[in-house]
Parts: C-alpha cells; sequence; structure tokens
C-alpha cells in the first residue's frame, strides 16, 4: 500500500472551509465597496475644485451652472 496517497477530507471539514471562504470574500466584497465610496468621495472632492482637478487630472473645469 501506498502511504503517501493523499485522503479526501471528511465532508463536514469541507463544508467548514467552503463557509470559511464564503465569509472572506462577503469581507472582500464589503471593503471593495468601501474603497469604490471613498474613491468616489475623493473623485467629487478633486473635480469639485477647477484649479485642484487641472493640477491632478488635467481635467477642463466645467462652466459654471446658470438659471435659465
Amino acid at each position: 500500500m501506498n502511504k503517501n496517497k493523499p485522503q479526501l477530507p471528511s465532508p463536514e471539514v469541507i463544508q467548514r472551509t467552503v463557509e470559511n471562504w464564503q465569509e472572506v470574500c462577503r469581507k472582500l466584497d464589503a471593503l471593495n465597496e468601501l474603497l469604490d465610496r471613498a474613491n468616489s468621495a475623493f473623485e467629487e472632492y478633486i473635480l469639485s475644485n477647477p484649479t485642484t482637478a487641472y493640477r491632478l487630472r488635467g481635467v477642463k473645469p466645467k462652466p459654471p451652472k446658470t438659471l435659465n
């Protein structure tokens, strides 16, 4: 017999591993969402100041809104 032959883990171990990875994925998704929100907030802040937008991104400032 070959003693080095790997054995499959029990179904309970597999289930716990799957649950652990699902939790890790949920946490990473939440962190990605948080980073997306922070990125959007910083981008909005940068673009709200025409001088900063021009210096940092080379974006031309938007003309001010007028009431029609």
